[in-house]
């Protein structure tokens, strides 16, 4: 559901399968952000987190972090690993997608997402500008 609603949004998700695989396709792909799951087989998304943030060519890649862990103090821990942001489950899709939208594009493009999840890491690269025709 969360990649669909990100391609409603004109997002192109791609996902990962674990921890490992997340800071592999971030390498190859340059996302615009990455939602990362902190609960994640082949790793943990901690362990992903400060991979990608320890890496030049994704530190700067804006993280939001994601999780159905309800572990005391976990929300300031990923924010202080470098994560833009954090979001319990179950998630508040439009929520998410709003500050999905304020983290990828810029605030000259913003539209706020309304109304009303999900592979474990979604690799998001924000919609291309179209080219106006002449």
């Amino acid at each position: 559901m969360l990649s669909t609603a990100m391609w409603g949004l004109g997002y192109e998700p791609v996902s990962a399968a674990d921890a490992m695989q997340t800071v592999m396709v971030a390498r190859n792909s340059n996302p615009d952000v990455i939602l990362l799951d902190v609960n994640m087989p082949g790793g943990t998304g901690l362990m992903a987190l400060e991979r990608l943030k320890a890496l030049t060519a994704t530190r700067r890649i804006p993280v939001i972090a994601i999780t159905g862990s309800a572990e005391e103090g976990l929300a300031e821990k990923v924010k202080g690993m470098g994560a833009q942001a954090f979001f319990p489950k179950p998630l508040d899709i439009v929520a998410l997608m709003n500050m999905l939208v304020e983290i990828a594009e810029p605030s000259s493009k913003r539209s706020k997402v309304k109304g009303p999840a999900a592979p474990r890491i979604e690799i998001v690269r924000a919609p291309e500008e179209k080219a106006e025709e002449s």
